[in-house]
């Protein structure tokens, strides 16, 4: 997306999860233009856990973030799906300038709010 208004929220769910680790840094460079600078991302996500991924297979011989989703029809795709735990995705936002307030629901959802630095 590209455009010249500024936002107050940008809201991202279940999207963290399946930004290709190599296009991390430009992906949270892009979001920190769109918001306003009293602003803020909110993120709701899968939470890392024991038996994840259960969302698709692993690639055999894949890298670690590449995943097969199934669907019906016979249909089969190979997915980016990372689960992170509240403090990995605070550590990878701190990582390219952002500061985030990040939580966990237990096994299920990590959400919370991040900002630019």
């Amino acid at each position: 997306m590209t455009t010249t208004e500024r936002f107050d929220l940008v809201f991202l769910g279940f999207f963290v999860s399946h930004i290709p680790p190599e296009l991390w840094k430009s992906w949270w460079h892009r979001v920190a233009t769109w918001i306003e600078p009293d602003g803020m991302a909110y993120i709701v996500d899968d939470a890392a856990g024991p038996d994840r991924p259960y969302s698709g297979d692993a690639v055999e011989d894949g890298p670690p973030h590449a995943h097969r989703r199934r669907l019906g029809g016979g249909r089969e795709y190979t997915i980016v799906k990372v689960f992170y735990s509240p403090e990995e995705l605070s550590e990878r936002l701190d990582e390219v300038g952002w500061r985030a307030e990040l939580t966990s629901s237990g096994e299920h959802l990590v959400f919370g709010s991040g900002r630019p630095r």
